[in-house]
Parts: structure tokens; C-alpha cells; sequence
């Protein structure tokens, strides 16, 4: 297992085996399927928007569940991740008072979740009773 060097001489990088290429496979399928859940539950409680001050209800009523629904629908065949970060793009269809009351602090709790419950997605232990290694 000497790894690959590359063509400029930096030291050769280390293969994973295929045991851990598959945990890694099997841990991202958990993860993308811990973000969809997260995503669902929203769904389930179009009441959270519009909120109270909402400056536009009808709009914002009308973008929540196409949005929630894209979100949990998200092409992972490219492995991009994106959906995880702050959705400014998707965001940008609530009024201001949704967007800070509703949509964005439900991303920063699902991401918190997320984050919480990585390393058992790949079973391992849970963050406290991880060990800082040097590699």
C-alpha cells in the first residue's frame, strides 16, 4: 500500500481499502438520508410558514412546499453536498421575515443535527468518545 505519487513529487497518497470505500459509501448514503428525513418533517408543517409579520403571505405560502420539496428531491449522483450549505438561492424567494424566522434557522438546526450525528453515520463513535489521532 505505498499509495500514488503524483507528477509534481509531492508523497504518495494512500488508497482507501475497500472495506473503508464502502463504509464511505454506505455513510454518505445514511447522511443524504438524515438530511431528506430532516427535510420531510418540515413538509409535514406547512403551518411554520408564512409566519406572523410575513410581508408577503401569498408568496411565501406558495414557495414553501415546492422549495421543502426540491430540497428533499436533490440530485446526489454528482456528490455534491450543496444542499447542506446556507440555500441564499432557494432563501431568496421568502420575504425577509420568513427567511430569518423560518428557513434559515431551520437550515442552521438541520445542519447542527447533521453535524451531532455524522460520525454514526459511518459507524463510529459519537464525537465525545472520538480520539484526536495524528496521521
Amino acid at each position: 500500500m505505498n499509495g500514488i505519487g503524483s507528477e509534481d513529487g509531492d508523497p504518495p497518497r494512500r488508497e482507501l481499502t475497500p472495506e473503508a470505500r464502502s463504509a464511505c459509501a454506505v455513510g454518505r448514503e445514511r447522511l443524504i438520508q438524515h438530511v431528506r428525513a430532516e427535510f420531510l418533517k418540515c413538509l409535514y408543517t406547512p403551518s411554520i410558514c408564512p409566519v406572523k409579520n410575513c410581508q408577503s403571505p401569498p408568496k411565501c405560502k406558495a414557495a414553501f412546499l415546492p422549495t421543502i420539496s426540491k430540497l428533499c428531491l436533490w440530485d446526489t449522483s454528482d456528490g455534491d453536498m450543496h444542499v447542506l450549505e446556507t440555500p441564499v438561492d432557494v432563501a431568496s424567494e421568502f420575504c425577509k421575515e420568513c427567511r430569518s424566522k423560518v428557513l434559515l434557522p431551520f437550515f442552521e438546526e438541520t445542519v447542527r443535527k447533521l453535524w451531532n450525528a455524522l460520525p454514526t453515520f459511518f459507524d463510529l463513535p459519537h464525537w465525545d468518545e472520538l480520539v484526536d489521532l495524528d496521521v
